[in-house]
């Protein structure tokens, strides 16, 4: 049975071999692919687990209206931090992060 199939495809690729040649091409895509995707899935998931205090860490979110419309932001005023940490003893340090981004930054036009 598995020697029949392997002549046919052989004489298939003789008589049809760039129809052949891009089902392989698909097939190794589709391989490629199905072992790359869990690779980055993985890499994604692992995402600080160096950290030995990671379930004590948190982010600030701001959740609001703004012009009637929702808004959810992780942006805050520089001095929440210090505030934070006056008020809430559980609060052990803070940091702040700038996401760096690209702009524009004019003085006299």
């Amino acid at each position: 049975m598995f020697s029949n199939h392997i002549k046919h495809n052989i004489r298939s690729f003789k008589w049809q071999h760039e129809y052949t040649v891009i089902n392989i091409h698909g097939l190794l895509i589709g391989i490629a692919c199905s072992l790359i995707i869990p690779l980055f899935v993985i890499n994604e998931l692992s995402y600080e687990n160096f950290n030995l205090k990671k379930s004590r860490r948190f982010r600030l979110i701001l959740n609001g209206k703004s012009g009637g419309q929702e808004v959810t932001i992780a942006s805050f005023a520089a001095n929440i931090g210090p505030i934070i940490l006056k008020e809430a003893p559980q609060i052990e340090d803070f940091l702040r992060m700038n996401g760096g981004g690209s702009g524009n930054i004019e003085f006299n036009n």
